[in-house]
């Protein structure tokens, strides 16, 4: 002992006489980062899951054998996340948290399970599909519906019913990304033959579904934010967001409602108004559909360049007047057209409608029937 340096306990880091030992991480197909610790799924037994310790700096992230470290779910893993600070693990029936006090390095305290179920009407059919934003996780459900799971204790809530169609389409989603720049959270949707991709963009600071298509066919792989952009590879090819609004070619683009149903009876479209902000020359012009998207007719399509007057940045207002009427739904399809050069065209902010509907109140008795 003379010889050999000191031997030292750690017996102040609890009454176990120090910390566990450090092992590998055991096999796994699913990892999630929940505050300084490493959430895992998918292991050898299919229906347990395991959290590393805290990571230490300088240190490499460490896992324990100890049974406080790991605990298991009714059915087999499909995908774990965190929120809030607590693990979720996914199956393909049910959505697990984990809200206890979370293990200690020593194992004196503190244990990952057992498991909370949440009220779900099922759980998460493919781990790509996981995505943490303020709004809480989003993840697609085994019926193919997106659904976001809200911050705190609540049950899940279909998000995606109005891009249901799109994800018809595009069955698979093989990658996520959230843009900062613009407060997005984006899905690469791939049809069913893996020939072709479209992102699905839902604005968190307005809550809406967008799709962007391309004007080639891309097979978006894996996605990611890069500097607050988007960035992901199509093929063998690494593309990123662009920093300039102004294309080399003009892009058109619409945005398109769902079927809007504004009475129980039929109504009256007196007018539709868009607010937008100009920003070159270009057209816009709406469509309307009276059987639920399938045909559209054109209405006006109006002119705005700097020649006519307009200003880069000016606020504008455009109203049509529909021919037609009296419907039972509609669908509306604004469009922004090119007008013959490249520019940054029309910011579209959003729209209102002007509806003559049914007569509210109730219906004078006829004379004979009154008392």
């Amino acid at each position: 002992l003379l010889d050999e340096e000191p031997v030292y306990t750690q017996g102040e880091d609890g009454n176990r006489s120090g910390v566990l030992s450090n092992n590998p991480p055991p096999p796994c197909r699913y990892c999630w980062p929940v505050g300084q610790r490493v959430f895992i799924g998918g292991l050898p037994d299919e229906s347990e899951v395991a959290i590393s310790k805290e990571l230490a700096p300088a240190e490499a992230l460490a896992f324990s054998e100890s049974g406080a470290f790991r605990a298991r779910v009714e059915g087999s893993v499909t995908a774990v996340a965190g929120l809030d600070g607590v693990p979720i693990a996914f199956t393909a029936d049910a959505i697990y948290r984990f809200p206890g006090l979370l293990p200690s390095d020593n194992g004196a305290e503190g244990q990952l399970g057992p498991a909370v179920r949440i009220p779900s009407e099922g759980g998460c059919s493919d781990w790509r599909s996981i995505l943490e934003t303020s709004h809480g996780l989003f993840y697609k459900a085994r019926d193919g519906k997106l659904m976001l799971l809200p911050r705190g204790d609540g049950s899940p809530v279909w998000i995606g019913q109005s891009v249901r169609d799109v994800l018809a389409s595009f069955p698979t989603i093989t990658a996520t990304a959230y843009s900062d720049e613009d407060h997005c959270a984006l899905f690469a949707c791939q049809n069913s033959g893996g020939t072709a991709s479209v992102i699905l963009v839902f604005d968190l600071r307005i809550g809406q579904w967008y799709r962007d298509t391309f004007a080639s066919a891309q097979v978006i792989r894996a996605a990611t934010n890069y500097l607050g952009r988007l960035a992901y590879i199509d093929g063998a090819t690494v593309r990123l967001q662009s920093s300039s609004l102004t294309p080399s070619a003009f892009i058109e683009y619409n945005a398109k409602t769902g079927t809007i149903v504004a009475a129980p009876n039929r109504q009256q479209i007196i007018s539709v108004t868009a607010e937008g902000e100009f920003r070159g020359n270009c057209q816009g012009r709406l469509r309307i559909s009276y059987d639920d998207g399938v045909s559209f007719t054109n209405l006006k399509t109006f002119t705005l360049t700097t020649a006519g007057g307009f200003v880069v940045g000016q606020s504008v207002t455009l109203q049509w007047w529909p021919r037609i009427r009296k419907c039972s739904s509609f669908v509306l399809d604004f469009q922004v057209l090119t007008n013959g050069t490249a520019t940054e065209g029309l910011l579209l902010f959003e729209y209102t409608l002007e509806v003559l509907g049914s007569r509210i109140g109730r219906t004078r008795t006829a004379q004979t029937e009154r008392g």
